[in-house]
């Protein structure tokens, strides 16, 4: 155990070189997560279930937004310690807890077939326990190992779906082999968690109602927009699921899989910078934050302008070829949900801000409203314009994310040093 510790917490402290290197190693590996899974399942066992296991990610990411709370950002920026680990981590057992209560009562009364269910329940237990590992990740990247926590997340993303592929080329049927990727996470955190967690404190839990209400209080207004902006990644999926058949899903599961990486790159290359932000608010260094908002949102419009031109040249035959499926008319979906994702990476550039401002319920305000229009949207384009139309209706929603939230950013930005300026008292209170 000690070896493996050194092997996941080197000695030498977390450098720039190791915490970017990474979180881009891991970022790549969690975004990817999702995709690897889809291809082995539709690869593997058919393009039905290739459908079944994209809409069974859609559920089980929505219910992830319950189980992970939004947390991670307001614990690794808590550089005062307001709260203590214990109580994060009691915390984060009550939202899982009511994450997979959440589960079970809509895979039970939801209009799913049998099949349906038989992978939304094992991705239930997958994704709960990916979102009580988050809280141990907030824990290394709070206390300046960002680096142990990229470790950690990439082992466990790689051999969690590597179980999974392994499972269906051994011949289990679909469900048995999305319970062995849920088994397989399961012990993994067990292992390397275990491992590093007493460097940091140990496992505790405190379950006192009154610091944990106040946290969850406090990451309330995050964990509505987490749960809004997942609903507007995944109510087109929802639409196409409803409108068309499980080939259908299966493809647009695979086009959107495009705009959900570039998300999730997003959010592991700002991490590095929360923390740091962090302290630089309880220092009132407030020139520290249009820095890192302007390089933040430059490396995200550059990402996504190379994926839109490699998205174009060569995202269809690549996706094709790797799916085993004719993606060859779906090439201008395939670009809007590229440029949907830049959007909503450049929107979660504006959400690190705020969070660390704490002004995170003005995050919520955004959300709402990308929320609206992708519920007005979503069925209506999706039955004039199938898979196309469900693209647009992503890239609507994701520009009203973007520019509702880059604008509040930005006020309260200006806010924060004019008030520096003259003097006067900031409040970052929620």
């Amino acid at each position: 155990m000690n070896r493996l510790a050194r092997l996941l917490l080197p000695p030498g402290g977390a450098t720039p070189a190791r915490v970017y290197a990474w979180t881009l190693v891991s970022g790549a590996l969690y975004a990817g997560e999702s995709f690897l899974v889809l291809v082995a399942a539709t690869r593997l066992a058919g393009p039905f279930w290739g459908g079944v296991a994209g809409l069974a990610f859609a559920v089980d990411q929505l219910l992830f937004t319950v189980g992970a709370f939004s947390v991670r950002r307001y614990q690794a920026s808590d550089a005062a310690e307001r709260f203590p680990f214990p109580v994060y981590c009691g915390a984060r057992a009550l939202t899982c807890g009511a994450m997979v209560l959440a589960g079970l009562a809509w895979a039970a009364f939801g209009d799913f077939s049998a099949d349906k269910r038989a992978a939304i329940l094992p991705l239930l237990v997958f994704k709960a326990s990916e979102a009580f590992s988050d809280v141990l990740g907030g824990r290394y990247q709070q206390l300046g190992r960002l680096d142990a926590a990229g470790r950690i997340l990439a082992a466990k993303t790689l051999l969690s779906a590597a179980a999974f592929a392994a499972a269906l080329a051994l011949g289990a049927p679909p469900p048995a082999a999305f319970w062995t990727m849920a088994v397989a996470h399961l012990a993994l955190t067990a292992l390397l968690d275990g491992a590093v967690l007493p460097s940091f404190g140990g496992l505790r839990l405190r379950l006192s109602r009154r610091p944990a209400a106040a946290l969850l209080l406090g990451c309330s207004p995050l964990a509505a927009t987490a749960f809004l902006q997942m609903f507007v990644n995944n109510v087109p999926k929802f639409a196409v699921d409803a409108a068309t058949d499980e080939r259908t899903m299966a493809a647009f599961s695979a086009l959107a899989m495009a705009s959900f990486v570039l998300v999730v790159l997003a959010d592991l290359v700002s991490a590095p910078h929360v923390a740091r932000l962090g302290r630089a608010r309880e220092a009132g260094r407030w020139r520290a934050f249009p820095r890192a908002a302007l390089a933040l949102s430059a490396a995200m419009a550059v990402a996504g302008a190379a994926a839109c031109a490699g998205a174009w040249l060569f995202g269809i035959p690549v996706l094709s070829a790797l799916f085993g499926l004719d993606l060859s008319p779906y090439r201008p979906g395939l670009c809007v949900l590229v440029l949907s994702g830049t959007l909503l990476a450049l929107h979660l550039v504006a959400d690190v801000v705020l969070v660390v401002l704490r002004r995170q319920s003005w995050c919520l305000l955004s959300a709402v409203l990308g929320a609206a229009v992708a519920a007005a949207t979503a069925r209506p384009f999706v039955e004039a314009r199938g898979v196309f139309g469900a693209a647009l209706c992503h890239l609507a929603s994701a520009g009203v994310l973007a520019l509702s939230n880059a604008a509040v950013a930005a006020f309260f930005l200006r806010r924060a040093s004019v008030a520096r300026t003259d003097g006067g008292v900031v409040d970052c209170a929620p």
